[in-house]
């Protein structure tokens, strides 16, 4: 691992979430001392932090926050004890400290998945790479989130620069003029590899020149993706 990317894991993954509980716990100790806002804060916080911690790491932070939860609830039904049985008290701490524990496996899972797609999305990429054609990739926005160099060649346009463009600049099916939405959002709906040929302008090239693609889907972190490989004139 390089130093910025283990500064990076650091920074998100350590002193991020340490931030936050202290923040929690200060304000709960000092700004609300009359109720408890740990618990519901720690959810909250552990929302965040499954958009892109990993699942081991959030797993450590749940329990980390489990643990201030508890010492949070003590102290907040401490002067209720007069009141309530011990029976009572460990059923209402209990369900409480479970509750949080199902939210936070949760998000374990839902981390799990996200890295579970954003590896496999990430060795697609890395196969599709090595293909001795062009690749393009692009979202549900039209928008290009890939192109391999002879994409880049083929679209006279270096991938640093295409990459955040519209993919429509570029492609279009010779049936009918530009895509119509129908068509264009069928290709969301593919269970296997399609055949078809578009139509390529480059430079606002007259007439575009017509090749033969493959089109098919990719599921990634952000969404379901169309990958086009340009297998021929």
């Amino acid at each position: 691992m390089s130093t910025r990317r283990l500064s990076e894991y650091i920074v998100t993954h350590l002193l991020v979430p340490a931030l936050l509980l202290a923040g929690i716990l200060l304000a709960d100790l000092y700004l609300v001392p009359q109720t408890t806002i740990t618990p519901a804060c720690c959810v909250i916080c552990m929302t965040v932090l499954a958009l892109y911690m990993r699942p081991l790491a959030l797993g450590c932070w749940g329990g980390i926050c489990l643990a201030a939860i508890i010492v949070m609830l003590c102290k907040d039904h401490s002067r209720d004890l007069q009141n309530l049985d011990y029976n009572t008290f460990k059923w209402v701490m209990g369900t409480k400290a479970l509750s949080f524990a199902v939210v936070v496996g949760n998000l374990v899972l839902l981390s799990w998945h996200r890295q579970a797609l954003r590896l496999g999305y990430q060795e697609k990429i890395l196969m599709l790479s090595k293909i001795a054609a062009p690749v393009i990739i692009f979202d549900s926005l039209g928008i290009i989130t890939y192109m391999n160099d002879q994409a880049s060649k083929l679209l006279k346009i270096s991938p640093t620069n295409g990459i955040g463009r519209s993919y429509f600049e570029f492609f279009r099916r010779p049936k009918g003029k530009g895509f119509k939405f129908g068509k264009y959002a069928s290709l969301f709906q593919l269970s296997r590899p399609k055949t078809e040929e578009i139509e390529i302008s480059t430079d606002h090239q007259y007439p575009p020149q017509s090749y033969k693609a493959i089109t098919l889907t990719s599921d990634s972190v952000t969404g379901r993706q169309i990958v086009t490989i340009i297998t021929g004139t």
